[in-house]
């Protein structure tokens, strides 16, 4: 499955530096990353947990198929940490001198997690990045309705990451309220362990996807600034995402059923999120 594979048994450094864009699913790590990996002393590694993606040389999961079969007891969950640094060691032709930076779903944060853990423990990788202080960078959506229907169009138009305007054919979608209100409860319960788990920290910088850009669509000066300094980079010479937003259109013309879902919302704590 892959070319040149080479597994180190000995030696294994696992304080390799690395950073972290953790989040969860549409919530702006797509645009946030290609900009991240336009940087000379940033390779963004994407999202390696993917299980969509595994036969990619790119993925976490294809070294760790071929990891396995050189020492099969590498798939034992307390071996995830050394997976992972190996991981990074079969990339370094790719990373070179550069800062790796792997985006993490908070739905992927399990993989690497050691063989006993209670159900709201911290995950082995974040306990790993906090003991070793490595960059964090934890990107949120406060508001949910919109990572919502994001997410509807990504699965109607079966493009997570449109390049341009013509991959879009699909601009508006019916909502389940229920599926809906659901969602948001287990969004905001998740956003609050996350930040238990990560606390006040100086390597980790939390900020809001309304934030990332300003108005006119550019990279926001506070967001840049901050990233160089917690990444320790030289300054940005190129803000431009590569993606662009699925749902540009009013939630009145993006959601089919907006009236059903304006009923839905409008006696709750959610109803803000209609008027943004």
């Amino acid at each position: 499955m892959v070319k040149n594979f080479q597994i180190k048994q000995q030696g294994l450094d696992l304080n390799k530096r690395f950073g972290i864009l953790l989040a969860r699913q549409r919530s702006g790590t797509g645009a946030l990353g290609t900009i991240l990996d336009k940087h000379s002393q940033i390779k963004y590694l994407g999202e390696i947990f993917h299980p969509g993606n595994v036969g990619s040389a790119h993925n976490f999961f294809t070294y760790k198929l071929e990891a396995v079969k050189k020492d099969p007891e590498l798939m034992l969950p307390e071996r995830g940490l050394e997976l992972l640094n190996g991981f990074l060691e079969w990339k370094a032709e790719v990373i070179k001198d550069q800062l790796p930076v792997i985006d993490v779903k908070y739905s992927s944060l399990h993989h690497l997690t050691s063989p006993w853990l209670e159900p709201a423990a911290r995950p082995a990788l974040l306990t790993h990045c906090i003991n070793h202080r490595l960059p964090i960078i934890h990107l949120t959506r406060e508001n949910y309705l919109h990572g919502f229907v994001s997410g509807r169009l990504a699965e109607a138009n079966k493009v997570w990451h449109a390049r341009s305007e013509t991959e879009i054919k699909v601009t508006s979608v019916e909502i389940d309220t229920e599926m809906l209100l659901s969602s948001f409860r287990q969004t905001r319960a998740s956003v609050e362990l996350v930040r238990h788990w990560l606390g006040k920290r100086h390597f980790v910088y939390e900020v809001e996807y309304a934030n990332l850009f300003t108005p006119d669509g550019n990279f926001s000066d506070d967001v840049r600034v901050e990233l160089e300094d917690l990444l320790d980079i030289d300054a940005f010479t190129d803000t431009t995402p590569v993606f662009v937003k699925q749902n540009k259109a009013p939630l009145t013309e993006s959601i089919k059923n907006y009236e059903q879902v304006f009923d839905a919302l409008k006696d709750t704590e959610y109803v803000w999120m209609l008027e943004t």
